[in-house]
Protein backbone atom coordinates (compact mmCIF):
# COMPACT_ATOMS: atom_id res chain seq x y z
CA UNK A 1 0.00 0.00 0.00
CA UNK A 2 2.96 2.31 -0.11
CA UNK A 3 2.00 3.23 -4.04
CA UNK A 4 -1.26 4.79 -3.69
CA UNK A 5 -3.64 4.34 -6.87
CA UNK A 6 -4.61 7.66 -8.48
CA UNK A 7 -7.78 8.85 -7.08
CA UNK A 8 -11.15 8.68 -8.79
CA UNK A 9 -12.48 11.67 -10.56
CA UNK A 10 -16.20 10.62 -10.30
CA UNK A 11 -19.38 12.76 -12.01
CA UNK A 12 -21.50 13.83 -9.11
CA UNK A 13 -24.80 15.31 -9.58
CA UNK A 14 -25.89 19.18 -7.99
CA UNK A 15 -26.21 19.02 -4.48
CA UNK A 16 -30.08 19.18 -3.53
CA UNK A 17 -31.03 17.52 -6.70
CA UNK A 18 -34.94 16.07 -6.16
CA UNK A 19 -34.87 12.15 -6.62
CA UNK A 20 -37.57 12.41 -9.50
CA UNK A 21 -35.15 14.74 -11.41
CA UNK A 22 -32.04 12.09 -11.24
CA UNK A 23 -34.35 9.68 -12.28
CA UNK A 24 -35.05 11.48 -15.65
CA UNK A 25 -31.36 12.02 -15.54
CA UNK A 26 -31.20 8.32 -15.54
CA UNK A 27 -33.66 7.47 -17.90
CA UNK A 28 -31.66 9.96 -20.05
CA UNK A 29 -28.78 7.92 -20.12
CA UNK A 30 -30.69 4.82 -21.00
CA UNK A 31 -31.51 3.27 -17.68
CA UNK A 32 -35.30 3.29 -16.32
CA UNK A 33 -35.41 2.60 -12.90
CA UNK A 34 -38.39 0.54 -12.59
CA UNK A 35 -36.78 -1.40 -15.80
CA UNK A 36 -33.59 -2.11 -14.25
CA UNK A 37 -35.40 -2.66 -10.58
CA UNK A 38 -37.65 -5.35 -12.54
CA UNK A 39 -34.40 -6.83 -13.46
CA UNK A 40 -33.25 -7.10 -10.66
CA UNK A 41 -36.24 -8.58 -8.92
CA UNK A 42 -35.62 -11.49 -11.40
CA UNK A 43 -32.39 -12.08 -10.46
CA UNK A 44 -32.23 -12.23 -6.49
CA UNK A 45 -32.63 -15.17 -4.92
CA UNK A 46 -33.98 -13.42 -1.69
CA UNK A 47 -38.10 -13.23 -2.00
CA UNK A 48 -38.43 -10.64 0.27
CA UNK A 49 -36.41 -8.30 -1.92
CA UNK A 50 -37.65 -9.52 -5.24
CA UNK A 51 -41.10 -8.43 -3.98
CA UNK A 52 -40.50 -5.13 -2.93
CA UNK A 53 -38.09 -4.61 -6.20
CA UNK A 54 -41.39 -6.32 -8.21
CA UNK A 55 -43.43 -3.88 -6.11
CA UNK A 56 -41.17 -0.34 -6.74
CA UNK A 57 -41.13 -1.35 -10.59
CA UNK A 58 -44.53 -1.69 -10.79
CA UNK A 59 -45.64 1.42 -8.96
CA UNK A 60 -43.16 3.80 -10.92
CA UNK A 61 -44.10 2.54 -14.24
CA UNK A 62 -47.51 3.23 -13.21
CA UNK A 63 -45.99 7.01 -13.26
CA UNK A 64 -45.61 7.35 -9.51
CA UNK A 65 -42.78 9.83 -8.20
CA UNK A 66 -39.91 7.74 -6.91
CA UNK A 67 -39.99 9.73 -3.62
CA UNK A 68 -43.76 8.34 -3.03
CA UNK A 69 -42.46 5.01 -3.51
CA UNK A 70 -39.20 5.04 -1.63
CA UNK A 71 -41.13 6.74 1.64
CA UNK A 72 -44.52 4.66 1.50
CA UNK A 73 -44.44 1.17 3.47
CA UNK A 74 -45.72 -1.54 1.01
CA UNK A 75 -46.89 -4.61 1.16
CA UNK A 76 -43.36 -6.20 1.18
CA UNK A 77 -41.66 -3.22 2.23
CA UNK A 78 -38.03 -3.59 2.47
CA UNK A 79 -36.29 -0.87 4.26
CA UNK A 80 -32.72 -2.02 3.61
CA UNK A 81 -33.23 -1.72 -0.07
CA UNK A 82 -35.68 1.26 0.24
CA UNK A 83 -32.44 3.43 1.90
CA UNK A 84 -30.00 1.84 -0.97
CA UNK A 85 -31.87 2.76 -3.89
CA UNK A 86 -32.37 6.72 -2.00
CA UNK A 87 -28.51 6.99 -1.33
CA UNK A 88 -27.82 5.80 -5.05
CA UNK A 89 -30.30 7.86 -6.49
CA UNK A 90 -28.95 10.90 -4.27
CA UNK A 91 -25.20 9.94 -5.09
CA UNK A 92 -26.16 9.60 -9.04
CA UNK A 93 -24.22 6.02 -8.23
CA UNK A 94 -27.30 4.01 -8.08
CA UNK A 95 -26.07 1.03 -10.76
CA UNK A 96 -23.30 -0.21 -8.65
CA UNK A 97 -24.81 0.48 -5.45
CA UNK A 98 -27.57 -1.57 -6.37
CA UNK A 99 -24.85 -3.83 -8.16
CA UNK A 100 -23.07 -4.19 -4.60
CA UNK A 101 -26.01 -5.17 -2.96
CA UNK A 102 -26.70 -7.88 -5.14
CA UNK A 103 -23.12 -9.12 -5.28
CA UNK A 104 -23.38 -9.16 -1.77
CA UNK A 105 -26.25 -11.06 -1.81
CA UNK A 106 -25.40 -13.99 -4.10
CA UNK A 107 -21.88 -14.25 -2.02
CA UNK A 108 -23.74 -14.54 1.50
CA UNK A 109 -25.91 -16.83 -0.31
CA UNK A 110 -23.45 -18.84 -1.69
CA UNK A 111 -21.55 -19.33 2.45
CA UNK A 112 -24.95 -19.90 3.55
CA UNK A 113 -25.47 -22.97 1.22
CA UNK A 114 -21.91 -23.96 2.22
CA UNK A 115 -22.00 -23.49 5.92
CA UNK A 116 -25.75 -25.77 5.84
CA UNK A 117 -24.15 -28.00 3.98
CA UNK A 118 -21.12 -28.53 6.68
CA UNK A 119 -23.80 -28.49 9.62
CA UNK A 120 -26.41 -30.67 8.02
CA UNK A 121 -24.17 -34.05 9.65
CA UNK A 122 -22.97 -32.94 13.06
CA UNK A 123 -26.43 -30.92 13.87
CA UNK A 124 -28.18 -34.18 12.59
CA UNK A 125 -26.09 -36.54 14.74
CA UNK A 126 -26.27 -34.00 18.16
CA UNK A 127 -29.97 -33.71 18.01
CA UNK A 128 -29.93 -37.57 17.61
CA UNK A 129 -27.91 -38.17 20.64
CA UNK A 130 -29.20 -35.32 22.44
CA UNK A 131 -32.78 -37.37 22.14
CA UNK A 132 -31.14 -40.75 22.81
CA UNK A 133 -29.41 -39.09 26.28
CA UNK A 134 -33.13 -37.27 27.13
CA UNK A 135 -34.53 -41.26 26.80
CA UNK A 136 -31.11 -43.18 28.58
CA UNK A 137 -31.77 -40.70 31.43
CA UNK A 138 -35.35 -41.01 31.45
CA UNK A 139 -35.75 -44.09 31.21
CA UNK A 140 -33.02 -46.10 32.04
CA UNK A 141 -30.59 -45.00 34.55
CA UNK A 142 -33.60 -44.39 36.95
CA UNK A 143 -33.71 -48.26 37.25
CA UNK A 144 -30.02 -48.73 36.68
CA UNK A 145 -30.29 -46.03 40.01
CA UNK A 146 -32.27 -48.17 42.17
CA UNK A 147 -30.08 -51.09 41.87
CA UNK A 148 -27.03 -49.48 43.33
CA UNK A 149 -29.17 -47.85 46.45
CA UNK A 150 -30.50 -51.43 47.25
CA UNK A 151 -27.33 -52.30 47.15
CA UNK A 152 -25.74 -49.88 49.02
CA UNK A 153 -23.20 -49.60 46.62
CA UNK A 154 -20.39 -46.52 46.83
CA UNK A 155 -20.88 -44.31 43.46
CA UNK A 156 -17.90 -42.88 42.13
CA UNK A 157 -18.51 -38.75 41.27
CA UNK A 158 -19.04 -39.29 38.00
CA UNK A 159 -22.01 -41.74 38.64
CA UNK A 160 -23.42 -39.48 40.84
CA UNK A 161 -23.26 -37.15 38.74
CA UNK A 162 -25.09 -38.91 36.44
CA UNK A 163 -27.94 -39.68 38.39
CA UNK A 164 -28.32 -35.89 39.74
CA UNK A 165 -28.80 -34.96 35.91
CA UNK A 166 -31.44 -37.94 35.17
CA UNK A 167 -33.25 -36.75 38.39
CA UNK A 168 -33.49 -33.09 37.00
CA UNK A 169 -33.42 -34.21 33.70
CA UNK A 170 -36.54 -32.21 32.58
CA UNK A 171 -35.59 -28.76 34.42
CA UNK A 172 -32.25 -29.04 32.82
CA UNK A 173 -33.86 -29.26 29.16
CA UNK A 174 -36.16 -26.58 29.74
CA UNK A 175 -33.56 -24.12 31.23
CA UNK A 176 -31.23 -25.15 28.31
CA UNK A 177 -33.57 -23.91 25.53
CA UNK A 178 -35.66 -21.77 27.58
CA UNK A 179 -32.68 -19.46 29.13
CA UNK A 180 -31.55 -18.51 25.53
CA UNK A 181 -34.79 -18.27 23.90
CA UNK A 182 -35.94 -15.53 26.84
CA UNK A 183 -32.82 -13.81 26.50
CA UNK A 184 -32.94 -13.41 22.54
CA UNK A 185 -36.61 -12.40 23.41
CA UNK A 186 -35.77 -9.93 26.25
CA UNK A 187 -33.18 -8.54 24.41
CA UNK A 188 -35.86 -8.19 21.23
CA UNK A 189 -37.94 -6.25 22.63
CA UNK A 190 -36.13 -3.89 24.97
CA UNK A 191 -34.41 -2.78 21.24
CA UNK A 192 -30.70 -4.40 22.45
CA UNK A 193 -30.92 -7.00 19.97
CA UNK A 194 -27.48 -5.74 18.66
CA UNK A 195 -26.27 -7.47 21.83
CA UNK A 196 -27.05 -10.86 20.89
CA UNK A 197 -25.56 -10.07 17.34
CA UNK A 198 -22.37 -9.02 18.24
CA UNK A 199 -21.87 -12.28 21.40
CA UNK A 200 -22.25 -14.62 17.79
CA UNK A 201 -18.83 -13.04 16.85
CA UNK A 202 -17.58 -14.45 20.30
CA UNK A 203 -18.94 -18.17 19.42
CA UNK A 204 -15.96 -20.36 18.06
CA UNK A 205 -15.67 -21.69 14.46
CA UNK A 206 -19.18 -19.86 13.40
CA UNK A 207 -18.83 -16.74 15.12
CA UNK A 208 -15.52 -15.32 12.84
CA UNK A 209 -17.77 -16.13 10.07
CA UNK A 210 -21.02 -13.93 11.10
CA UNK A 211 -18.42 -11.13 11.63
CA UNK A 212 -16.65 -10.77 8.66
CA UNK A 213 -19.45 -11.76 6.91
CA UNK A 214 -20.83 -8.73 8.43
CA UNK A 215 -17.72 -6.19 7.84
CA UNK A 216 -17.80 -7.43 3.93
CA UNK A 217 -21.48 -6.40 3.43
CA UNK A 218 -20.27 -2.75 5.40
CA UNK A 219 -17.52 -2.52 3.04
CA UNK A 220 -19.14 -3.89 -0.29
CA UNK A 221 -22.16 -1.53 0.64
CA UNK A 222 -19.65 1.72 1.49
CA UNK A 223 -17.79 1.93 -1.68
CA UNK A 224 -20.32 3.39 -4.36
CA UNK A 225 -21.71 5.64 -1.99
CA UNK A 226 -17.80 6.98 -0.72
CA UNK A 227 -16.57 6.64 -4.61
CA UNK A 228 -19.47 8.86 -5.26
CA UNK A 229 -18.02 11.66 -2.21
CA UNK A 230 -21.11 11.10 -0.43
CA UNK A 231 -20.72 12.81 2.55
CA UNK A 232 -19.35 10.19 4.95
CA UNK A 233 -21.95 10.58 7.91
CA UNK A 234 -24.14 10.39 5.76
CA UNK A 235 -23.20 7.42 3.85
CA UNK A 236 -22.95 5.51 7.20
CA UNK A 237 -26.55 6.72 7.54
CA UNK A 238 -27.56 5.03 4.39
CA UNK A 239 -26.16 1.99 5.63
CA UNK A 240 -28.11 1.66 9.16
CA UNK A 241 -31.56 -0.03 6.69
CA UNK A 242 -28.99 -2.16 4.87
CA UNK A 243 -26.89 -4.12 6.93
CA UNK A 244 -28.06 -7.19 8.29
CA UNK A 245 -25.86 -7.43 11.26
CA UNK A 246 -27.90 -5.52 14.21
CA UNK A 247 -24.84 -5.50 15.95
CA UNK A 248 -22.91 -3.74 13.19
CA UNK A 249 -26.10 -1.63 12.81
CA UNK A 250 -25.33 -0.05 16.38
CA UNK A 251 -21.57 0.66 15.58
CA UNK A 252 -22.55 2.22 12.37
CA UNK A 253 -25.15 4.70 13.81
CA UNK A 254 -22.25 5.75 16.51
CA UNK A 255 -20.04 6.00 13.87
CA UNK A 256 -21.97 8.39 12.15
CA UNK A 257 -22.72 10.50 14.59
CA UNK A 258 -18.58 10.98 15.38
CA UNK A 259 -18.05 11.46 11.72
CA UNK A 260 -20.69 14.08 11.86
CA UNK A 261 -19.18 15.63 14.83
CA UNK A 262 -15.96 15.76 13.39
CA UNK A 263 -13.98 12.96 13.70
CA UNK A 264 -12.56 11.08 10.78
CA UNK A 265 -13.26 7.51 10.20
CA UNK A 266 -10.16 6.22 10.84
CA UNK A 267 -10.98 7.31 14.60
CA UNK A 268 -14.47 6.06 14.96
CA UNK A 269 -12.84 2.65 13.66
CA UNK A 270 -10.43 2.40 16.41
CA UNK A 271 -12.61 3.57 19.25
CA UNK A 272 -15.61 1.46 18.22
CA UNK A 273 -13.97 -1.88 18.48
CA UNK A 274 -15.74 -3.76 15.98
CA UNK A 275 -13.28 -3.82 13.33
CA UNK A 276 -10.09 -5.89 13.40
CA UNK A 277 -6.56 -4.48 12.88
CA UNK A 278 -6.42 -5.71 8.98
CA UNK A 279 -9.38 -3.44 8.18
CA UNK A 280 -8.00 -0.61 10.81
CA UNK A 281 -5.11 -0.31 8.32
CA UNK A 282 -7.43 -0.42 5.26
CA UNK A 283 -8.98 3.05 6.48
CA UNK A 284 -6.00 4.33 7.83
CA UNK A 285 -4.20 3.73 4.69
CA UNK A 286 -7.56 5.15 2.84
CA UNK A 287 -8.31 8.48 4.56
CA UNK A 288 -4.32 9.32 4.48
CA UNK A 289 -4.19 8.64 0.60
CA UNK A 290 -8.09 9.80 0.20
CA UNK A 291 -8.72 6.96 -1.63
CA UNK A 292 -11.45 5.47 0.77
CA UNK A 293 -13.30 3.77 -2.17
CA UNK A 294 -10.06 1.90 -2.94
CA UNK A 295 -10.14 0.99 1.09
CA UNK A 296 -13.10 -0.06 0.72
CA UNK A 297 -12.49 -2.64 -2.03
CA UNK A 298 -9.26 -3.83 -0.33
CA UNK A 299 -11.70 -5.00 3.34
CA UNK A 300 -14.13 -6.60 0.91
CA UNK A 301 -11.39 -8.44 -0.91
CA UNK A 302 -9.99 -9.27 2.48
CA UNK A 303 -13.07 -10.17 3.98
CA UNK A 304 -14.14 -12.77 1.17
CA UNK A 305 -10.39 -14.02 2.08
CA UNK A 306 -11.18 -14.95 5.49
CA UNK A 307 -14.63 -16.01 4.80
CA UNK A 308 -13.24 -18.66 2.43
CA UNK A 309 -10.59 -19.81 4.89
CA UNK A 310 -13.18 -20.07 7.84
CA UNK A 311 -15.90 -21.80 5.84
CA UNK A 312 -12.55 -24.36 4.93
CA UNK A 313 -12.07 -24.82 8.17
CA UNK A 314 -15.33 -25.55 9.40
CA UNK A 315 -15.41 -28.36 6.53
CA UNK A 316 -12.41 -29.55 8.06
CA UNK A 317 -12.60 -28.97 11.71
CA UNK A 318 -16.36 -29.71 12.95
CA UNK A 319 -17.49 -33.51 11.60
CA UNK A 320 -14.19 -34.78 13.71
CA UNK A 321 -14.85 -32.84 16.51
CA UNK A 322 -18.64 -33.93 16.35
CA UNK A 323 -17.72 -37.63 16.36
CA UNK A 324 -15.04 -36.92 19.23
CA UNK A 325 -17.83 -34.94 21.18
CA UNK A 326 -20.01 -37.84 20.49
CA UNK A 327 -17.64 -40.61 21.10
CA UNK A 328 -16.38 -38.90 24.43
CA UNK A 329 -19.98 -38.29 26.04
CA UNK A 330 -21.45 -42.01 25.08
CA UNK A 331 -17.55 -43.68 27.21
CA UNK A 332 -18.59 -41.43 29.91
CA UNK A 333 -21.77 -42.04 30.01
CA UNK A 334 -21.30 -46.22 30.08
CA UNK A 335 -18.62 -45.10 32.30
CA UNK A 336 -20.81 -43.76 35.19
CA UNK A 337 -23.61 -45.95 34.53
CA UNK A 338 -22.19 -49.48 34.77
CA UNK A 339 -18.71 -49.18 36.59
CA UNK A 340 -20.32 -49.48 40.04
CA UNK A 341 -21.99 -52.34 38.44
CA UNK A 342 -19.02 -54.17 36.95
CA UNK A 343 -17.57 -54.10 40.72
CA UNK A 344 -21.18 -55.29 42.24
CA UNK A 345 -20.75 -58.24 40.08
CA UNK A 346 -16.43 -58.80 41.09
CA UNK A 347 -17.51 -58.38 44.39
CA UNK A 348 -20.13 -61.17 44.13
CA UNK A 349 -18.00 -63.96 42.24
Amino acid sequence: MADSPSPREPHRPPANVPLDQTLATLAAAGLPLDRGLAALAAETSNRRDALWLTNAAERLARGESTEAVLSAATAGSNDHLRSLVRGGLESGHLVEVLTGRMQQALAIDDLRRRVRTTLAYPVTLLLLVAVLAVFVLTYVTPPVADVMTDFELELPPSTALLIWVSDHCLALSVLAVGIPLAAYALLRVTGQIWIWHRMRWSLPLLGPIWRWSALCEWARLLEPLVAQQVPLDQALRHLLAALHDQGLVHTCRSMADDVAAGQSLAQVVRGSGAFPESVQQWIDWGGENDSLAEACEGIVALCEGQLRLRATLLEIVLPPLTLLTVGGLALGLINAMFSPLVKLISSLT
